[in-house]
C-alpha cells in the first residue's frame, strides 16, 4: 500500500521530467514569439499510473515563458505539417496562415476578434479585383478633369463645323427664284430656236416659221464616219433632185436625228454604200440635216449622182404633202447653196420620179414641187 498523495510509477521511463524553457533567442512574427516543434525523436510515453487523494497532478513536460505570452492555433487538415519547411523557418503572410489552417470548432470567439481577424485575412483578394476597375475610372475621371477646356473647345468646333455643313447644304439645295426664271427663259427662247413643238404633222397647218435656217451637222446628229471618202463634186452642179426617204414622218429634232441616223446605218450595212445616200435632208421640225454635204457626190439617183444635190423629205408623202415648215426649209437650203456658189443659178429642179421609175417623192409633194420656181418638166 502506498502512501497518499504518491505516484505508484515514474513519470518517465527513465524516471526524469523534463522543463522547456524559451529565451529572447526564439523567432517572432509580428511582435509574437513562434513556437517549434520538438524535433525530439521519441515521445515521452507512460505506463499505468494511478493517483488518488491528489491536487494539481501534471504529467508530461512542462514549459515557462518570461514576459507576454500570446497564443495563436493553427489546426492542419491532414494532421501533419509541412515537411518542407525547416523548424526555424516563421511564416510572415497572416493569409497564407489562415487558408492553410481550418478553423478549430471548440474555440469560442472573444468577442469576435478571431472572426474579424480572418475576414480581414480574406479582404484583401477581393480588393485586388476592384482595385482595376477603381483605378481606370479614376484615371478617366482625372483626365477629363485635367482637359475639361480642351474637350470642350472640340466639341464646340464640332457642332459649329456641322452647322456651317448644314448651312451650305441648304443653301445649295434651295430653289433661288432668279436663276430659275433666268434657266427656264434660255431653254425655251433655245426650244424657239432650235426645236419645233413636237406634235404630229397637219399638212393644212400653217406653223410659224423659223427666221433662218437651222442646219444641222454630222456632228450633231452623231454620223458615222463613211466607209471611205466620196467622190468630189463638181461644183456649182446644174440639178436639184428632191426625194422622199419612204420612212415615218417626223416632227422634232430627236425624232429627225433618229430617222437619219436610221437611214445612214440601212445605207451602209444593208446597200453596202460608203455613207448615206442624200446631200441633204429636212425634217417635219423644219430644220436641215447634213448628208454628203455640198462638195461630195451623193448616192440617190443614178446617172446624176455626179451632177446634183440630192435632198430627201424625211418621211412619205404619197397622200399628203410635207408641212410648210418642212417645205420651206427645203426652200432656204436650196436658196443657201446658190448664195454659197455650190448651185448654178438657172438650176433645174427634178424629182426622183422623172428620172427613175419610182413613187419618190410622192405623188402629193411632187404636186407641190410643180408650183415652185426652178422646177422644169423636162431634165
Amino acid at each position: 500500500m502506498q502512501p497518499e498523495g504518491t505516484l505508484a510509477n515514474p513519470l518517465t521511463s527513465d524516471g526524469e521530467d523534463t522543463v522547456s524553457t524559451s529565451s529572447e533567442d526564439d523567432n517572432e512574427c509580428d511582435g509574437a514569439v513562434v513556437l517549434h516543434e520538438d524535433d525530439r525523436p521519441e515521445v515521452p510515453s507512460f505506463g499505468n499510473i494511478s493517483v488518488m487523494n491528489s491536487n494539481d497532478i501534471h504529467f508530461g513536460n512542462k514549459t515557462f515563458y518570461q514576459g507576454p505570452v500570446t497564443i495563436k492555433q493553427f489546426l492542419y487538415a491532414n494532421g501533419k505539417t509541412t515537411s518542407d519547411k525547416s523548424d526555424s523557418e516563421v511564416v510572415l503572410d497572416a493569409t497564407t496562415l489562415a487558408d492553410s489552417g481550418l478553423e478549430n470548432p471548440t474555440f469560442v470567439n472573444d468577442n469576435n476578434t478571431a472572426s474579424e481577424k480572418t475576414n480581414a485575412a480574406s479582404k484583401p483578394a477581393v480588393q485586388e479585383n476592384s482595385s482595376g476597375i477603381v483605378k481606370g475610372f479614376r484615371r478617366l475621371q482625372k483626365f477629363f478633369q485635367e482637359n475639361v477646356v480642351i474637350l470642350v473647345s472640340l466639341l464646340a468646333v464640332l457642332i459649329v463645323s456641322l452647322a456651317i455643313l448644314m448651312v451650305v447644304l441648304l443653301l445649295r439645295h434651295s430653289p433661288n427664284p432668279i436663276e430659275d426664271d433666268q434657266i427656264t427663259r434660255e431653254k425655251l427662247d433655245e426650244q424657239e430656236k432650235n426645236t419645233p413643238v413636237d406634235s404630229p404633222i397637219d399638212p393644212q397647218a400653217n406653223l410659224t416659221l423659223p427666221p433662218k435656217l437651222k442646219l444641222v451637222s454630222r456632228l450633231e446628229w452623231l454620223a458615222q464616219p463613211p466607209v471611205q471618202p466620196a467622190n468630189p463634186l463638181a461644183v456649182p452642179v446644174p440639178y436639184v433632185i428632191i426625194l422622199h426617204t419612204a420612212t415615218e414622218n417626223c416632227s422634232s429634232q430627236a425624232q429627225c436625228i433618229f430617222h437619219v441616223r436610221f437611214i445612214q446605218t440601212f445605207h451602209i450595212e444593208s446597200r453596202s454604200w460608203w455613207d448615206i445616200g442624200y446631200n441633204f435632208l429636212v425634217g417635219g421640225d423644219g430644220e436641215a440635216y447634213e448628208g454628203r454635204g455640198w462638195k461630195s457626190e451623193g448616192a440617190h439617183t443614178y446617172g446624176y449622182n455626179a451632177k446634183s444635190i440630192g435632198i430627201a423629205f424625211i418621211g412619205t408623202f404619197n397622200s399628203f404633202k410635207p408641212p410648210e415648215r418642212q417645205i420651206t426649209a427645203c426652200k432656204q437650203l436650196i436658196a443657201k447653196g446658190v448664195e454659197l456658189g455650190f448651185i448654178r443659178k438657172d438650176y433645174k429642179l427634178l424629182a426622183h420620179r422623172q428620172l427613175e421609175t419610182t413613187q419618190s417623192p410622192g405623188a402629193a409633194l411632187y404636186e407641190e414641187m410643180k408650183t415652185w420656181e426652178h422646177w422644169a418638166k423636162t431634165p
